[in-house]
């Protein structure tokens, strides 16, 4: 999966053989300073560049001219890509970090056909060169091994350290860099490992994401790189001449002149990478620049007409006709940006065959042209064949099945079809249901319920043909197939509100509409059940919430009755969705909007007043999460920027609700009577559109929540309210630090609150720590660990960061004294049995055994040793002072 350069000047200085089952099978290890000279078969060498191949020895003698400033970082402002992460590296490597701020993320958003992978490549070797280790993903990886990618590092970071001078050799060693093919695997299971090598490691890490994405999509994204497919005549004119002195240099055979390269720019250079499309394409019309190259300098193919059928009289030129049909069945999947395992392909007589028989030098050297080798998953066993660019694949498929152009499908059919629930079939499945699903967003383009749309009919007829052993083995196969179902069920939707847009009756309409959110239900609940899948059943759950709260609010504007049985579905989804993941940022946006669109529709007198104050008072506890999530970046599956301006939307509706719930006779009558309903609504008085900690912050609003809080310890409210009184405790800049009373209340929470207490675990372990009840604080501690072994995405809140000492006049960090006891991977203990992470190139050579005198942070798991300066931004952060600058 990845391909590095030890930066050592001297040697190389990692011994691989220790990591190849996890990483090595995936993997090239090569010196800092590749061969400057190319192979022997230096032709060779630039033609595997040409076709797309890795060709690191062709890229380390130069072949790819440096493009410079072709990204925006900033809107109209051009950044060189290459010299934005090479300085980004040097900077992190000078820059004092914290450690828990170690990680640093490089997002690059590109067109299919922008030059994006040798854009990777070229500021790998540029990294390497300046003398950092760096891994980079080959195509088609599923998942590391984070366990061994954070023991090489170690490795690298502490041996190569030994050799480097002056800045830098701070805390966390020398900056590794790790560029990853995103796209290349699940974005879950992408973000996840990186979740955990930012959790475990702690040490300087630059990760450079690449992400293929549509034009809109780029052009929308915050704190990116925006690569776009376009290019200018003096570039392409620049390309042809670095390409031309590379070949006089290396005396290669001559490329095309300059009056070639007018020509062809006139044929591709000015081609628009995404102009407007049919509803449901699905590969966008790419500049061809790039991808054009080989064909162009091989045999003067010029222009896109010349270059389809060019692909076209290379394919209908192989004699064996079971290699033509493998070469479809890889550019229809290769429109997916999926590899078909061969095992898939074996399971074929026919095709099976052909690729075991040998062929004619002709055949080979044609097919070649299009298919190209790859591994894929966890095991080094397992083959893969794809197209090498999706844009050879979508051109031949456009020859080759003009009618599929913007969706293929058919030539996949009978590979699903014949699968039998191997790991193989399972992987290409998921692939294949994941790049569809990116389809049925909210913004992509509706269904028809009148002539079905390209992707539409795809989708249909490639989750139909996946068999039921492949299906029930994968939560992300059943998710999206239901999302399927879902954005189906949106076009009914949009059609009941504009009746007049279609000549369906309304009847038809809604039960269309009723049967296919019933699909997608019975789909979710499949998925739920899938024990091995990797998605959170939150996420299947949101989906279903999302589209329960649609159907719900175009029923409630046609003042159908059925409204308030979605409304209903769509709280309890919600629920179930927050309750499995309370960081699900959309979860709980959902779950909050659909209980105040109900709480403002319904009619109070047909439901019981505690029915309805019990679900605002919830949305008012998940309120206060949101606000927590916002304020420590922690959420999932939201963007930060969107979020912000719907959090205010979710107050201001939260407000308004609460006017209604006081003003309505029925439930004002019942508040004055339930003490507990009272104090929410009293709380969100106080509040207004602050947040608790916020509110804290202001005079008057700071005395009515202490009010507020000391009413609560009321014998008739201390039971039912101990997650508001703690929160309220924990926001107060003062009463945060009276830990006896906060360790009492979870303590209570945990006999009688069990579903609140488990998110305050962490703090419950620390506080048990701060009043130096170590035993507690230990056991506490390993009952998280465990806890997370088993769900490692699992949020909690975190409020306290550093262990203080209140004994004086103010609260200050408390020094203590650890002893070393793994040097390596920077372990300590405190106390004798506390265990303590140290980042032992913040501290200078210590050896096992060596005491020293550092604070300690309270992490996720356990404990972590700082010097002054971090302990001093954590008690302002927690003190209510903010970060010192």
């Amino acid at each position: 999966m990845l391909t590095s350069w030890p930066a050592s000047p001297t040697r190389q200085s990692v011994s691989w053989s220790n990591y190849s089952r996890g990483i090595g099978s995936h993997t090239d290890l090569t010196l800092k300073q590749p061969n400057l000279r190319p192979s022997p078969d230096a032709y060779q060498d630039f033609d595997d560049f040409l076709s797309g191949e890795v060709a690191w020895r062709a890229l380390a003698t130069g072949v790819a001219m440096p493009r410079k400033a072709i990204c925006e970082l900033k809107k109209d402002e051009a950044t060189d890509p290459v010299l934005y992460i090479s300085k980004r590296v040097v900077k992190i490597d000078e820059a004092d970090l914290d450690p828990s701020d170690a990680l640093s993320r490089i997002r690059i958003f590109a067109e299919t056909g922008s030059g994006c992978t040798t854009i990777l490549r070229q500021a790998a070797l540029r990294v390497a060169r300046a003398g950092y280790p760096v891994l980079i993903t080959r195509p088609f990886a599923r998942r590391l091994r984070v366990a061994d990618v954070i023991r090489l590092i170690i490795n690298i970071q502490d041996e190569w350290a030994e050799q480097r001078q002056g800045k830098g050799s701070g805390s966390g060693a020398l900056p590794c860099c790790i560029f990853i093919d995103a796209d290349a695997e699940l974005a879950a299971h992408a973000e996840g490992f990186l979740r955990q090598i930012s959790n475990d490691l702690n040490r300087k890490i630059i990760v450079v994401t690449a992400h293929r994405r549509s034009r809109d999509e780029i052009r929308e994204s915050i704190n990116t790189l925006r690569l776009y497919a376009r290019t200018s005549e003096a570039e392409l004119y620049s390309i042809g001449r670095w390409l031309g002195e590379y070949c006089n240099k290396w005396k290669l055979a001559d490329i095309p002149d300059q009056s070639d390269w007018r020509i062809y720019y006139n044929s591709f250079g000015r081609l628009r990478a995404h102009e407007p499309s049919p509803d449901g394409a699905l590969i966008d019309s790419p500049a061809l620049f790039l991808i054009g190259l080989y064909p162009f300098i091989k045999e003067r193919v010029r222009d896109q007409r010349s270059l389809t059928r060019y692909l076209y009289e290379k394919w209908s030129s192989i004699a064996e006709p079971n290699l033509r049909d493998v070469i479809q069945i890889l550019a229809t999947a290769s429109s997916y940006g999926c590899a078909v395992p061969l095992e898939c392909l074996l399971r074929d007589a026919q095709l099976g065959s052909t690729l075991k028989l040998k062929h004619t030098k002709e055949d080979d050297r044609f097919a070649d042209l299009f298919i190209e080798w790859a591994r894929f998953g966890d095991h080094t066993r397992n083959w893969a064949l794809h197209i090498r660019h999706p844009v050879l694949g979508a051109l031949l498929i456009s020859a080759t099945l003009p009618h599929e152009s913007q969706a293929p499908y058919s030539p996949l059919l009978p590979i699903l079809q014949q699968m039998s629930g191997t790991t193989s079939d399972v992987w290409l499945c998921e692939q294949l249901a994941f790049r569809l699903g990116g389809y049925f967003n909210s913004e992509s383009a509706r269904f028809s319920l009148e002539v079905d749309t390209p992707i539409q009919l795809a989708a249909r007829n490639i989750f139909n043909e996946i068999p039921d052993v492949v299906a029930e083995q994968s939560r992300v196969i059943k998710h999206h197939h239901a999302r399927y179902y879902i954005h189906l069920a949106h076009a009914c939707i949009e059609l009941i509100q504009k009746k007049s847009a279609t000549s369906i009756p309304l009847s038809v309409l809604v039960e269309a509409a009723l049967a296919s959110i019933q699909r997608a239900e019975s789909l979710v609940i499949q998925a739920q059940a899938i024990s091995i899948g990797r998605d959170k059943s939150s996420n299947l759950f949101t989906t279903l919430a999302a589209a329960s709260l649609r159907i719900a609010v175009a029923f409630l504007k046609n003042k159908d009755a059925m409204a308030f049985v979605y409304f209903e579905k769509s709280i309890n989804f919600g629920r179930s969705a927050v309750s499995d993941d309370l960081a699900n940022g959309h979860a709980l946006f959902t779950y909050i909007n659909s209980v105040q669109k109900f709480l403002v529709a319904v009619d109070f007198n047909r439901h019981s007043p505690d029915f309805i104050l019990r679900l605002f008072m919830d949305a008012e506890h998940l309120l206060h999460n949101l606000f927590d999530l916002q304020k420590s970046r922690l959420w999932r599956n939201v963007e930060d920027a969107d979020a912000e301006l719907s959090i205010l939307d979710l107050v201001t509706a939260h407000n308004r609700v609460a006017k209604r719930l006081n003003i309505s006779p029925i439930v004002s009558d019942f508040i004055a009577r339930t003490p507990a309903a009272r104090a929410v609504l009293k709380l969100r008085g106080i509040l207004d559109k602050d947040s608790i900690d916020k509110a804290y912050q202001i005079e008057n609003k700071a005395s009515e929540l202490r009010a507020l809080r000391e009413d609560l310890d009321d014998s008739t409210l201390r039971a039912e309210m101990l997650d508001l009184r703690y929160k309220l405790f924990v926001f107060d800049p003062i009463g945060r630090f009276d830990f006896e009373t906060r360790n009492s209340i979870l303590n209570e929470m945990a006999l009688h609150r069990q579903n609140d207490y488990l998110q305050y675990l962490h703090d419950h372990a620390s506080l048990a720590f701060q009043l130096e009840q170590m035993e507690r604080s230990e056991q506490l501690f390993q009952e998280l660990r465990e806890y997370r072994a088993h769900n490692p995405e699992m949020w909690m809140w975190r409020n306290e960061r550093i262990f203080v000492d209140r004994s004086g006049d103010s609260i200050k960090p408390r020094r203590v004294v650890v002893r070393i006891t793994d040097a390596l991977e920077g372990w300590a203990t405190y106390d004798n049995r506390m265990r303590v992470k140290i980042q032992p190139r913040q501290w200078g050579d210590v050896a096992k055994g060596s005491y020293l005198d550092v604070f300690l942070r309270f992490r996720m798991t356990g404990l972590q040793a700082i010097d002054s300066r971090y302990a001093a931004r954590d008690l302002a952060s927690i003190s209510g002072q903010g970060f010192p600058k």
